[in-house]
């Protein structure tokens, strides 16, 4: 499999770069996450796990305590998706609606901390 990165290492633009196979940082752990925390159950490759992007699409966004909970379970998921080897690396996963943006963080177990505002605009 071939690792594509979607996110870069310092803010700017983004181009999208594919890398071969990459080792797995915390970075491209994120982006692994990013897409199965936003992709329907049954969109592509997957077959379980929760899928926000249909309530982003249509701006149709819960109050904040409800989308938290929804939030939750997509990240459970998205967790529960990963390939086993992905999964021991991950000490925590959480993500938390404010109202405006979606802030997520990833813990692995090495220490490492990768931070990701998503927005809505």
């Amino acid at each position: 499999m071939k690792d594509l990165l979607i996110i870069p290492d310092t803010n700017g633009r983004v181009e999208f770069e594919v890398r071969g196979r990459s080792e797995d940082t915390g970075l491209l752990l994120i982006q692994r996450l990013y897409v199965l925390l936003f992709t329907g159950p049954t969109e592509a490759f997957r077959d379980s796990g929760g899928g926000l992007s249909g309530f982003l699409e249509g701006a149709n966004i819960p109050d904040v305590d409800s989308f938290n909970a929804l939030l939750a379970v997509s990240v459970s998921g998205a967790l529960n998706a990963l390939e086993p080897e992905d999964r021991a690396r991950v000490d925590s996963f959480t993500a938390k609606f404010d109202g405006e943006s979606i802030s997520c963080t990833l813990k692995l177990t090495d220490g490492t901390t990768v931070n990701g505002i998503l927005n809505n605009d």
